[in-house]
């Protein structure tokens, strides 16, 4: 697969809203690196064989995304128009390789089958609801590169698992000394060690979800208020900025990015808003880094705030005391 993956849409010209989401969904993907299209930008550009534009588009293409609506249901389960086309095409695909299909649910109507028939086994990334779409979109992306959208942790050594001894009369009378109990957890020793490949992939997973935090947070608070609006620039996978309007009014600006401090090994995260905001990397606001408890397990401090500064976090426990000092400052 190309490093730019080549994506077409096969989707049903049921009414322009739907239309005009697809547009704005190929937009988003194509600035995140995938070169996405579909029919009405082809058509436009002259005279097209629309099934020979098809056929070609089904077999170039490393993905088809399948946009589901009712009327592209009913099109593909009776195999009409240009819908049904592309589901003969589609159907043979998912014959030699079916990870080559992406469908997605936009639309559907209560009582009826929200796929077609032919699709009906398979897992589809559910956009219906409007506040859920930064997520489904990084859903998108990770089907499309190929990346899981989680990372189960490598499996560690089994618990030495004790039974307890049971003794006889007899024999419980030639204990003068009880025994060391099986339950006392504090006699063995935790010898667990915390590598720098432990820490720099804690701290990636944690910078993924205090980012997937907010944007969810941000989509919710737009949901339940009409004049609030927000944008995100993607700088890189590892750095974003957010402004945030109220009224149409730049009422916040942060910058969160991964990146590494004072020549140490393991990244931290950090934040610049408001008056410190810059596009330089070198002044922040709040420098969030990783720290281990008494038990050995990773966590977070957030090392220039006086509350919670001594205090290790969870990620959404940092995300929610980052979204506090957004809302105190838009309010």
């Amino acid at each position: 697969m190309n490093s730019q993956p080549r994506v077409f849409f096969s989707y049903s010209w049921d009414n322009p809203e739907n239309q005009e989401w697809i547009l704005a969904l190929v937009a988003d993907l194509r600035n995140s690196g995938v070169l996405a299209d579909l029919d009405i930008n082809q058509t436009q550009k002259g005279l097209v064989h629309l099934d020979t534009m098809m056929a070609n588009n089904v077999r170039d293409n490393d993905y088809i995304i399948t946009v589901f609506t009712p009327d592209y249901v009913m099109k593909a389960d009776a195999q009409i128009g240009g819908v049904g086309v592309e589901t003969r095409l589609i159907m043979n695909v998912l014959k030699s390789n079916p990870n080559r299909v992406i469908p997605i649910l936009l639309e559907s109507t209560e009582g009826t089958s929200p796929v077609p028939f032919y699709l009906g086994n398979y897992m589809y990334i559910d956009f219906r609801a409007p506040g859920n779409y930064q997520i489904k979109f990084k859903e998108l992306l990770h089907r499309i590169f190929n990346k899981n959208l989680i990372d189960l942790p490598d499996v560690g050594q089994p618990p030495q698992l004790l039974g307890r001894e049971i003794q006889g009369h007899l024999q419980r009378n030639l204990n003068v000394y009880p025994a060391v109990s099986n339950e006392r957890v504090d006699l063995v020793p935790n010898l667990k060690k915390i590598t720098d490949r432990d820490k720099n992939k804690y701290m990636n997973e944690s910078y993924n979800t205090i980012i997937s935090t907010l944007d969810n947070l941000l989509a919710r608070t737009g949901k339940s208020n009409q004049n609030f609006e927000s944008d995100k620039e993607i700088i890189t996978n590892q750095k974003n900025v957010y402004k945030l309007y109220v009224d149409g009014n730049l009422r916040f600006t942060l910058k969160i990015w991964l990146g590494t401090s004072f020549g140490g090994s393991t990244p931290s995260i950090n934040l610049s808003y408001d008056n410190t905001f810059t596009h330089s990397d070198n002044s922040f606001n709040e420098m969030i880094r990783c720290e281990t408890n008494a038990e050995k397990i990773l966590g977070l401090k957030m090392t220039m705030r006086l509350m919670n500064g001594e205090e290790i976090m969870s990620p959404n426990a940092v995300a929610e005391e980052i979204w506090s000092t957004i809302v105190a400052r838009i309010k």
